[in-house]
Order: C-alpha cells, then structure tokens, then sequence
C-alpha cells in the first residue's frame, strides 16, 4: 500500500481489518504515521459554492452564524417560529434538519438582528 501511494489513513484502516481477521500474523506489520498535512480533501467545490460571494452576502453569512442551520434547512425557514424558552435562551422552534429530525435550534449570543428578522417575517411566509 505504501508503494501504491495510499494515505496512512487508508493504510491504518485496512491494516486493522486484517488485524481483526486474521488475528497475530499481523502484529509485525506497521504503517506510515498520521499527519494533518497528509489529509486530501475528497469534495469537489459545487457549483454553487464557486460563485458565492462572501462580501456580497455578509447578512446571510452573520445569521447562518448566528443559527447554526444548514441549507436546506434555511431554504425551508418561516416566520414567527422564534420563541424564548425556559432555560432564557431563544430557539427557532420545529426546524426539519437531517433524516427529517424535528430540532429546536438555539439563536447564539440571542442576537436581536437575527430574532427581528425571524419574528417579523409573517408565518408561512419564507424568510
């Protein structure tokens, strides 16, 4: 595998479902080191990420921080779904995340700009 060029992380991976099976006549056998720097990125960039502009989208960046939501999750947010619970903390109730998840996600620092922007945008309505 070294002389193939796999990763260490490929190599460790592999190494240890032989481990695993075939019990001691792995023992001996060891395997590059692990480094950060060796880490390759598997992602491509989408199309979509290449043509986004962060100074032209600075609102959107700062309420994505502030909530925590992913994509798909922001393409389905309506209004009027902030409310301030128990605990003192505002959460943007009912969110439809991963696996179709219903979670409650909590507005960070309970920033006002995000919860004005949340509150005053009309049930079913997009924000």
């Amino acid at each position: 595998m070294i002389e193939d060029n796999y990763s260490s992380y490929t190599q460790k991976s592999r190494l240890a479902g032989f481990r695993k099976f075939y019990g001691d006549r792995f023992e001996g056998i060891y395997t590059e080191g692990r480094k950060r720097s060796q880490i390759k990125r598997g992602r491509q960039d989408s199309s979509m990420a290449r043509h986004f502009s962060e100074e032209a989208n600075k609102d959107l960046i700062y309420f994505c921080k502030h909530t925590g939501l992913r994509r798909t999750e922001l393409e389905h947010l309506k209004g009027g779904c902030v409310s301030k619970h128990e605990d003192g903390h505002y959460y943007i109730n009912n969110i439809k995340g991963k696996g179709g998840r219903i979670r409650d996600v909590r507005i960070l620092d309970d920033d006002l700009l995000v919860i004005e922007k949340i509150a005053s945008t009309k049930e079913n309505e997009l924000v």
